[in-house]
């Protein structure tokens, strides 16, 4: 919390009257993200709260609001919101957004909202492998959130299955085997494992990416 606060101070909106748009990942995206009351207001997920509570803390006037990621990042980028809540950072992305930064484009681990696993999901009786450099026995493809950087590595990797439904419809292509795995969020994940109950769905052991996660303006 500490770092995020000073993060914040550094923010050029230095008028609180002033209202900081932000906005976050969908519900379509993230269904079952946990909701936290501060100060009144209703927020989702852990990230969320996070900066809300720094935010709060601070006297700010703030909205945050649930967009497709990546009209979030759009509106970020053309300047419609003020910033986006829990984005990973890459080469591309530090040149459109402010991260925090210690120079030459490395961003500040200090300053993130928190570390995010991504694991891979596959169905019990898969034959699907992850190294931890290269996935083997792939047949379908694997598939991951849209704008994500996740997915961005799996189509590096030249297995990326472009799907057009959302979280909720992923535990079903999993059970019925259309597709040969999921990358995503690692509470997202196992709370579809439990949402299955029937032993149906399995993670890798090795992990498929972990990424610090920022407020980026």
């Amino acid at each position: 919390m500490k770092t995020i606060i000073i993060l914040l101070c550094l923010l050029p909106w230095f008028a609180c009257s002033q209202i900081l748009r932000l906005c976050q990942e969908s519900e379509a995206e993230d269904p079952d993200l946990p909701q936290h009351t501060i100060n009144g207001g209703i927020y989702y997920g852990e990230y969320t709260a996070i900066v809300a509570k720094a935010l709060t803390s601070l006297q700010y006037q703030f909205t945050i609001d649930r967009l497709p990621w990546r009209r979030c990042k759009a509106q970020v980028e053309s300047g419609a919101y003020d910033g986006a809540i829990g984005m990973g950072w890459n080469d591309e992305r530090s040149a459109k957004y402010a991260f925090p930064e210690v120079g030459n484009g490395v961003p500040n681990a200090d300053f993130r909202i928190r570390n995010v696993n991504y694991p891979v999901y596959v169905h019990a009786s898969s034959e699907l492998e992850w190294d931890g450099t290269q996935f083997s026995h792939v047949k379908l493809g694997i598939t991951a959130p849209k704008g994500y950087l996740v997915e961005h590595k799996l189509k590096e990797l030249n297995v990326l299955l472009k799907t057009d439904v959302g979280v909720s419809s992923w535990l079903s292509l999993l059970k019925n085997k259309r597709v040969d795995g999921i990358v995503i969020v690692e509470s997202i994940g196992d709370s579809m494992v439990r949402e299955d109950g029937q032993n149906d769905i399995r993670k890798l052991d090795t992990l498929f990416y972990q990424q610090p996660v920022f407020l980026v303006f």
